[in-house]
């Protein structure tokens, strides 16, 4: 019974020593001026998150912020040996109402705090390719909905390159590429099959068969989401509407970048 009494005090003395170890080191490293500064500053440097926004059975995705992460931060000022701001290190700050918790919503634009025009466009796989060499030569790109029975043949070669969009009826899932759901008519039975996989559907806020360029022009807005129907015309003023977009400060990108918080 003594030894065990022995056992019990040289532990607790252990553990209180520990403790007092650990206590010293906190308080001492947060009477540090260097991690008062932090503390005190902080704030200026973080970017607070922006919530998805849902109207009824539509939403528009929310936007990540960034928190300071105060010990990575700490140790690489500690390491220069003075405060410094542009060593902070940061954590990204999911929103509080995400795309990634509502797959049952319609995307129906992207968040206008980012100035993307957003392009699916449709067409054969001959079609497709062109679209995708003309975009890849200028920085750009979209995703693509292959509208003939060569879709399962060219998932290969698009879905290596892009992000491929299917409609209800393709009803097509592989895990290997990016996919999004088309759902023109709010077909509900295409959207639980979409949200039950974990795919986004796509409501897209403007549809161009012809004059791409100009309906470019009067719709531009940022976040807008395009279906369009390709043709030689298409394909020959896309040039334009690239050209237009860099003019304006625009970037035409794909449905990854919109579903990024």
């Amino acid at each position: 019974m003594k030894k065990n009494f022995q056992i019990i005090g040289v532990l607790a003395l252990i553990w209180f020593s520990f403790f007092c170890t650990e206590k010293t080191a906190y308080v001492i490293k947060n009477t540090d001026d260097i991690m008062m500064k932090i503390n005190e500053e902080k704030e200026k440097y973080e970017t607070k998150y922006i919530d998805s926004i849902i109207v009824k059975d539509t939403i528009i995705p929310g936007k990540s912020g960034l928190v300071v992460n105060i010990e990575k931060s700490y140790k690489n000022m500690k390491r220069l040996g003075k405060y410094n701001p542009t060593l902070y290190e940061y954590d990204k700050q999911k929103p509080s109402i995400s795309i990634y918790d509502n797959y049952n919503k319609y995307i129906v634009k992207g968040n206008p705090k980012k100035r993307n025009v957003y392009f699916i466009f449709k067409g054969s796989a001959v079609e497709i390719e062109k679209i995708y060499n003309i975009l890849d030569s200028n920085s750009m790109s979209a995703s693509y909905l292959l509208n003939d029975n060569s879709y399962g043949s060219t998932l290969q070669n698009i879905g290596k390159k892009a992000d491929l969009v299917i409609d209800s009826d393709i009803n097509y899932k592989n895990s290997k590429f990016n996919l999004y759901c088309y759902n023109k008519e709010k077909n509900n039975k295409f959207l639980e099959f979409c949200s039950s996989n974990n795919i986004f559907t796509i409501y897209p806020s403007l549809e161009i068969k012809n004059n791409f360029y100009l309906k470019i022009k009067q719709s531009l807005e940022p976040g807008l989401i395009v279906l369009i129907d390709v043709s030689d015309e298409v394909t020959h003023e896309l040039y334009s509407v690239i050209n237009y977009l860099k003019s304006k400060g625009y970037e035409g990108t794909d449905l990854t970048n919109l579903t990024k918080e």
